[in-house]
């Protein structure tokens, strides 16, 4: 009691592949995957067996989704005691290409399902439904059984048989029963003899590469019979429900329906530009569906796939989208779904500015873009009237005074989950007042080329005299890299070697008795 045989592999065994024997009740076969069995092909096979899967003596329960192909003998063997239900399988070419005879001395006949009384229990049934077997060497089905009643052959697909020229009907199902039990075999069994290769384009999706599924057109959809009252078989091989339309599909395979008022998913998702989306039809994916994306109702060139994958995400990729899906018969359109693009924080501090030692305060006015937040930095001692928002003022501290300065820069964070801004420094000069006019400064104090490469030298000119000047470069950090004291009170110029500094931003700071200058340097 209890047997759970299921997602096995079994390939190229000699004999039989798969036996069950004595599994008296509540047995389950099940999404078992067996080819190339029997491969001995010999008279030892002939007695010891070459079938895919065996139901042998003192068995019953339920045998289905199994897969088997291209083996040397028959594809099921059922010599239970009754009670056994075979169903939603795929049996391909059963002795197909084994080369035993079927005349003397071998007697092969390699069936896709064949079926008698060994240890069958009076009055009990075989069923075999909804199950698909291709080109067989012999008769597709074939029921030899006086004991067993009430047998049910419903929605089978044969295709094909190797024995089609000796008699037609009985080439596809053949049973040798009581009365009263012949009548199964009218039950919608959909019934071929057209070779394989001429039929299959008109009833697999790609039989070529091993895709049995029904293609759109397919005469199996909606031909057969419900069957969910026998034994709950209301699935097929790959577990989609049956039915998908008006009638259940003869055959293994039923052909998917479309959904009714389905939707996307991630369902309207919020992300940062340069982010990455996946958009996909969440539980109803089937390889035989088509895809076709659509942004704000327009098609989507060449996104025909499951997924929609939009990568490095901008604010022009804001928008509906939806898919439609198209089974070869007819298609919908999924309830949309909208995409909310967030910019990143956005920050601007302002441009360096210089103030007079006397001056109390400096009046900032910085910009923070998309609805971010604030809170503006200082590497000085100084402090702000209202540092959350981006107009404040600054007051520098004493130790701001004495160093000539401090460095300022705002930061912002998005609402959104996107990343943290930092504005480029601002540099807070604090100038003695110079005798000088700052625009006269700013012409005769000249750093050049400015900006400049790694390997250049710099040239630093003064054009003005003053008294008691020095002249320091130090990194944005306040880090001071070189100083010069005693700069000659006439016209100064000086050659400055950078190929020891790294990319980056640098100042330059003029400092005399009565005034001072910064000038900003890049190094690329």
């Amino acid at each position: 009691m209890g047997l759970r045989v299921y997602d096995n592999i079994i390939d190229s065994t000699a004999y039989d592949a798969l036996q069950i024997d004595c599994a008296v009740e509540d047995c389950q076969v099940y999404a078992n995957k067996i080819s190339y069995y029997g491969l001995a092909d010999d008279a030892y096979g002939l007695y010891y067996g070459m079938t895919g899967i065996v139901v042998g003596g003192g068995s019953s329960g339920d045998y289905y989704n199994n897969i088997i192909a291209d083996g040397k003998g028959s594809g099921f063997f059922v010599f239970g005691l009754g009670d056994v239900y075979v169903y939603n399988n795929l049996i391909l070419r059963p002795g197909r290409n084994s080369s035993l005879v079927p005349g003397p001395p071998d007697n092969h006949h390699p069936y896709g399902i064949f079926c008698d009384d060994r240890t069958t229990i009076p009055g009990k049934s075989f069923n075999f439904i909804n199950n698909h077997i291709i080109s067989p060497r012999d008769i597709g089905i074939r029921i030899w059984s006086l004991e067993s009643e009430g047998n049910r052959i419903y929605n089978n697909f044969v295709l094909d048989p190797g024995v089609k020229d000796w008699n037609i009907p009985r080439a596809f199902i053949d049973v040798i029963a009581p009365a009263g039990i012949a009548d199964t075999l009218s039950h919608n069994n959909h019934l071929d003899s057209t070779a394989f290769e001429q039929a299959k384009n008109s009833y697999f999706v790609f039989a070529d590469t091993g895709n049995y599924r029904n293609k759109p057109g397919s005469p199996l959809i909606d031909a057969g019979i419900p069957v969910d009252t026998v034994n709950s078989i209301d699935f097929d091989i790959e577990n989609v429900p049956r039915p998908q339309g008006e009638q259940y599909d003869v055959g293994c395979y039923e052909f998917p329906g479309l959904p009714q008022n389905f939707g996307i998913a991630p369902l309207n998702p919020v992300k940062c530009e340069g982010d990455q989306v996946q958009f996909g039809v969440p539980a109803i994916y089937h390889p035989i569906f088509d895809f076709q994306w659509l942004k704000d109702g327009n098609v989507l060139q060449g996104a025909e796939d499951s997924l929609l994958i939009l990568e490095n995400l901008g604010l022009h990729d804001s928008g509906s989208y939806s898919v439609i899906l198209s089974n070869g018969f007819n298609s919908d359109t999924s309830l949309p779904g909208f995409l909310y693009l967030q910019s990143h924080a956005g920050v601007f501090a302002g441009q360096d500015t210089t103030i007079c030692i006397e001056d109390p305060y400096l009046e900032l006015h910085g910009q923070v873009l998309n609805d971010s937040v604030c809170w503006w930095v200082s590497s000085g001692d100084g402090w702000f009237d209202e540092e959350n928002l981006p107009v404040t003022r600054y007051y520098p501290g004493e130790g701001d005074r004495q160093n000539g300065g401090a460095f300022l820069s705002l930061n912002a964070r998005s609402f959104a989950p996107c990343s943290t801004a930092v504005s480029d420094t601002l540099l807070l000069g604090i100038d003695l007042c110079p005798f000088v006019a700052v625009n006269e400064i700013s012409e005769k104090f000249r750093v050049y080329p400015n900006p400049a490469r790694e390997n250049e030298t710099i040239i630093v000119q003064l054009d003005f005299p003053l008294s008691g000047t020095s002249m320091c470069l130090f990194s944005q950090w306040g880090d001071v890299i070189l100083a010069y004291d005693d700069i000659p009170q006439n016209s100064f110029k000086r050659k400055l070697q950078i190929s020891h500094l790294n990319k980056g931003v640098y100042f330059l700071r003029l400092l005399g008795n009565k005034t001072s200058k910064v000038s900003k340097l890049i190094v690329l």
